[in-house]
Formats: C-alpha cells, sequence, structure tokens
C-alpha cells in the first residue's frame, strides 16, 4: 500500500503546484497590501524614517522580490526564502551602519499574510477546481465507503484527488478513523499524504508523529522488521486448541481468519481470531471474554443451511477464536458499488433467503446487529448463500474497549441504534433494508459529510425512493424497502419471514422454499428480552450438539 500511496501522491502533486501558481498574484498582491500598511502605520507614528540612500534601498527591492514570489513556493522554500532575504538585510544595516527594521517588518507582515491566505484556502476549500462534479462524486464514494469500513478503499479514492478544501478535511477524519480502528499503518500513510501537502493542517503534524511511533509498535509487536523496505507476514500459529493451521484466509474487524483443519476428522474449518487482549483491560476484558464465549455457544446452537456453521470456540496464545464453517464463494461487498449489480431476481432471492436466516435466528433469540453485505457470502456456481459473524457485534455492547472502538457498520444501524435504545431482531430488518438498497443500485440509502451527520440523517431523514436511482424497478420492490427501511420498528416487517415472503412475492423468478413452516410472531416488547437472553454459563468449548434454547412465542396472533 505504501509504494502505491507515495505513486499516487506523486500524480496528485502537479495539480496543487499549479493551483498554487493560479492563486500566486493574488497572494502576492495581499502580502505587498499588508506590509505597505504596516509600513504606513509605523510611519504615521514616526516610530521609523523612510530609507535616505540609494543603498537602502536595495533591502525594500529584495522584500518586494521575496514577498511576489513566495505565494508560489511551498511551504518549507517560503520559509527558506524569507529568512534568506531577513539575513541578507541584516548584513546589509550591519554594513552599513543602520538596521532596516521597516523593511524587516514589512517581510515579515508580508510572509505572515501570505500563510494566512494559503491555511483559509485549505480549510475552505475556496479554490476553484474544474471537473468539480467528478471529484465531488469521488469524495461521496470515499465517505460511502468509509461509513462502511472500508477504510483502505476510501483511502484509495482520496489519494487520487487534489489535496486541498474538503478534500483535506476528509483525509483527516479518515486518519482518525484508521485510528480508531487501531490500524496505524493505515492511519501513519494518512496522515503522510497530509502533511506532504498541508503540512500546517490543524494537528496533522502531531497525529503523524503519534500514529509513527504507533505503527512501530505495532509492527515490533507482531515481530515485523521497522526497515521500511517492506513488511514480512506475521507467522501464523502452528494451531489453536485441536484444529492445525493452513493458512491465511483473510482479515476480519478485530482479527485474522485462518485457514485451518480439524487433524481427527480432517474437516476443513475456518478460524475467526478476536484479540480482545489489545482491545480491554481489566474487569472489561474478563467481561469481553465471558460475552464471547456465551455468542459464540448461543450462534452455535444456530442450524440453518443459510447460517456459518459454528463448531468450536477457545482461548489461547493471547487469542479468543472461533472455529466455523469454511465457506465457498466471496461477500456481496464487490457487489454493493455501481456497475457490479448483480441482475435483479438475484438480488431479491439472495435478500429472502438472508430474511429467512434473520428470522430463525430471532426466534432463537439471537440478533444479528452487524448485518450488512460484507456479512453475506454467495456462491454463484452453486446460489449458496450464508450469513457469518452471528453475535460478533455483540461482544462490547456491556464493555468499553481502549479506543472507544464501536463494532457495527453505522449507515446500516437501525434509527434505534443510533440512539442507544434497545435493539431487537427489527434492526436486522432495517440493516437488512440497507443492503437491499445498496445490492440493488450501488447506494446508501443515506449519506453524509460526516458520522455525527451520517447518526443524524438515520434517526430524521427518509431515504429516497429507491426508484428515483432505478425507475425499471417494479413498485413492490420500492414498497418493500421503504417498508425495511421505515424509522419507526412498529411499522416495519416485524419478522425476517414477513419480509422473505414481500421479496418472493416481488420476484418473479422466486420458488417458495420445500418444508417452509410459517414463523409465529414476536412481542419485542413484553415476551422476548434480546437483551438477556436465556443462555447458560460459557463453557470451555462450544459443543457441536448444543441443544437450541427454547423459543418463546407470544401468546397473541399478530403485533
Amino acid at each position: 500500500m505504501a509504494s502505491n500511496t507515495k505513486a499516487r501522491a506523486d500524480r496528485s502533486a502537479s495539480p496543487n503546484r499549479r493551483s498554487r501558481s493560479g492563486h500566486g498574484v493574488r497572494d502576492a498582491g495581499w502580502a505587498l497590501a499588508a506590509a505597505v500598511a504596516a509600513v504606513l502605520a509605523c510611519w504615521v507614528a514616526g516610530a521609523a524614517v523612510p530609507p535616505r540612500s540609494p543603498l537602502g534601498l536595495v533591502p525594500w527591492f529584495a522584500v518586494v522580490v521575496c514577498l511576489v514570489v513566495l505565494p508560489r513556493l511551498g511551504i518549507w522554500p517560503g520559509v527558506l526564502a524569507s529568512a534568506g532575504v531577513a539575513a541578507g538585510c541584516l548584513a546589509l544595516g550591519a554594513s552599513a551602519g543602520s538596521v532596516p527594521v521597516l523593511a524587516l517588518l514589512a517581510l515579515a507582515v508580508g510572509h505572515l499574510c501570505a500563510l494566512a491566505l494559503r491555511a483559509a484556502r485549505m480549510e475552505t476549500g475556496a479554490v476553484a477546481e474544474g471537473g468539480a462534479p467528478g471529484r465531488e462524486e469521488a469524495r461521496r464514494r470515499a465517505l460511502d465507503l468509509q461509513a462502511q469500513g472500508q477504510l483502505e478503499a476510501a483511502f484509495r479514492e482520496l489519494v487520487q484527488l487534489p489535496a486541498r478544501g474538503q478534500v483535506l478535511r476528509d483525509l483527516y477524519h479518515l486518519g482518525k478513523a484508521f485510528e480508531r480502528a487501531r490500524s496505524f499503518e493505515g492511519a501513519r500513510e494518512v496522515f503522510a499524504h497530509l502533511a506532504a501537502h498541508a503540512p500546517l493542517y490543524r494537528d496533522v503534524g502531531a497525529r503523524l508523529k503519534r500514529a509513527q511511533g504507533l505503527a512501530a509498535a505495532e509492527r515490533r509487536a507482531k515481530g515485523l522488521a521497522d526497515t521500511g523496505a517492506g513488511e514480512a507476514a506475521h507467522p501464523a500459529p502452528a494451531r489453536l486448541g485441536r484444529y492445525e493451521i493452513d493458512g491465511e484466509l483473510g482479515r476480519g474487524s478485530m482479527g485474522l481468519v485462518y485457514a485451518a483443519h480439524d487433524p481427527v476428522i480432517g474437516r476443513a474449518v475456518a478460524l475467526k481470531t478476536l484479540a480482545l487482549g489489545s482491545e480491554f483491560e481489566g474487569a472489561a476484558l474478563v467481561d469481553a471474554r465471558a460475552r464471547f464465549f456465551r455468542e459464540a455457544e448461543s450462534a452455535g446452537r444456530l442450524q440453518h443451511p443459510q447460517i456459518v456453521a459454528i463448531y468450536d470456540a477457545g482461548d489461547e496464545q493471547g487469542l479468543s477464536w472461533i472455529a466455523m464453517e469454511r465457506l465457498h464463494g466471496r461477500d456481496l461487498s464487490h457487489a454493493s458499488q455501481p456497475g457490479a449489480l448483480l441482475p435483479v431476481p438475484t438480488v431479491l432471492s439472495i435478500a429472502a433467503r438472508v430474511a429467512d436466516a434473520l428470522d430463525y435466528a430471532h426466534q432463537h433469540q439471537v440478533v444479528h446487529r452487524d448485518v450488512k453485505p460484507a456479512n453475506i457470502v454467495y456462491d454463484p456456481d452453486t446460489d449458496g448463500v450464508k450469513v457469518t459473524d452471528f453475535g460478533i457485534a455483540r461482544i462490547t455492547d456491556n464493555s468499553k474497549t481502549r479506543t472507544g472502538l464501536v463494532l457495527g457498520t453505522p449507515s446500516f444501524m437501525a434509527p434505534e441504534q443510533i440512539m442507544g435504545t434497545k435493539a431487537d431482531g427489527r434492526c436486522d430488518i432495517y440493516a437488512l433494508g440497507v443492503t437491499l438498497y445498496q445490492l440493488l443500485t450501488g447506494r446508501l440509502p443515506l449519506r453524509a459529510e460526516s458520522m455525527s451527520a451520517l447518526m443524524h440523517a438515520i434517526a430524521h431523514e427518509v431515504p429516497a425512493d429507491i426508484r428515483t436511482l432505478r425507475p425499471e424497478l417494479e413498485a413492490p420492490v420500492a414498497l418493500l424497502v421503504a417498508r425495511a427501511l421505515d424509522k419507526n420498528p412498529a411499522a416495519r416487517f416485524q419478522t425476517g419471514g414477513q419480509m422473505a415472503a414481500a421479496l418472493r412475492a416481488a420476484n418473479p423468478a422466486a420458488q417458495t422454499p420445500r418444508n417452509m413452516h410459517p414463523s409465529g410472531p414476536l412481542d419485542y416488547d413484553a415476551r422476548t428480552d434480546f437483551h438477556k437472553p436465556p443462555m447458560a454459563d460459557y463453557p470451555d468449548t462450544v459443543l457441536d450438539g448444543a441443544a437450541a434454547p427454547a423459543v418463546r412465542r407470544a401468546a397473541r396472533t399478530g403485533i
């Protein structure tokens, strides 16, 4: 990533130089005007006298030339130029027996004025940009990716834009997002790119220094060589529990995912690891580990064709891990971008099966809490669908991490989650509505310039009708998406089964699954308490044959 970033930074440097040149005349004029005003004020006050010999005009000529050239230089070349002129003025004054105070004052005032103009332009984005619509769309894509937690993809979008104005602010907030995610190498690259183009922007220098130190510590902790010439892969453990590690599959939100197998029965598994020790400490760590095993046990009891199977769990070598079914196919994050959308019947079919899985989980008092395309795996060869990461977002519900990390993706959170009220299965219905919206259009239903603005939009703004983006979609599809995204939980589909039925009714190619039994109603407010599911104390391992908890059904027939 570092080499690609350097190349992109080099390509984006030339537009910035052209921008500085285009604004040089105006900035030079303001700098000279400020210098003249300061000199006139001193003359009027009688604090200094004008030069009385031709030799005394030399410092003035040097100052004027410096202020004219200064706006066309970078920050540090400008400082060196001003320092050189000041030193020359002092040397000339010493030889003539009179220090040119007014010339030095004019130089200082003009230089400060030029810096202030540069900083103001960086902050407000007052630079006129050609091709602004395309750049604004790129910014929007970057903000969407950041909201989905795809920070590296967001950086790849932003680094190609001229580093000025709103892009500086976006880069700054992206660097902070990398810090919150404890990806200090990513934060270092973002702040280094920002510092290369705007070294005086906010506290970017301090943040870069901090990120460099934390990234170096992170590399040392992982046993990596801090040489800057490349990073060796962190060696995987030979085994975790009874599973032998075959290699690395990918990276999750809090740890690595390994390919492994059980040498006794030969079953291939995926081991998802969570480094809880790096996120919690003291009593919070004890609570997080207990919650981890309770959630692993709860998810392990879910046996459904569309839910990834959980086989085992454990904690050793500083890692908490879950052994789960190794899947084929890939997650749907790639299919949520414009130009890569799946056919509408396929999307509706996938969403219906995800709704079936959520319905089953909710009947067993398990809420997913992080439904999104990245947690849905689809295999086009077999048309298979699997929902992953059940219960992972629950682990930190009642514990605060060292970095304030909140698991779950803000763009997919229901309004009641944003406002901190009780979360139940209807939050998953809302998240599936957001997922469906994105898979059909390539855009999120609600977007904003910042995280606080996004949360306000989720809580108060109504998403645009999906047909404004894809007019060819049928009315039933638009209506069911709008119902899933309703701000009022009571107005949404009350169960995944209801939403699955609506999806199949809106899909002419849909087939009703065999042995499909309609689910009973869920009384979220009285009978079902998703915050305190009836689970036993956590064991050392979660056995395959754990009995499913009893399902509480509401006595009444409707909600």
